[in-house]
């Protein structure tokens, strides 16, 4: 049947029923679109907070570096500024006991000839 043929209400019709196939198809896009942009503002939102997180942890090792810098610099003008040698920090701990090495020494200068 031909458009032509239906009465003007009857073409009417027709043409409301196209548009709410295409109103429905755009809320059904509208409404996906509105769901994809919710997930985008929640990982950018996530990313926002990491960005913080990484920000005060940088700021934070700045203060490391800062404060290492400070040791150095002071220790090295206390060395400086010294008239003494500084003291050696290496401690030595004999390991074995004297009677060990006391029965080790007479055995090997009594083996040299």
């Amino acid at each position: 049947m031909p458009n032509s043929r239906l009465s003007p209400t009857a073409n009417r019709l027709i043409e409301k029923q196209h548009e709410l196939e295409a109103l429905v198809q755009l809320n059904q896009l509208s409404h996906g679109m509105a769901v994809q942009l919710e997930g985008l503002s929640h990982q950018f939102a996530n990313g926002a907070d990491g960005a913080l997180i990484t920000e005060s942890v940088v700021q934070r090792w700045q203060n490391v570096f800062r404060a290492a810098h400070l040791a150095i610099a002071t220790r090295a003008n206390a060395i400086k500024n010294s008239t003494e040698a500084p003291i050696d920090m290496l401690v030595r701990i004999p390991i074995g006991s004297t009677q060990e090495e006391e029965q080790s020494s007479p055995s090997s200068s009594s083996s040299t000839p």
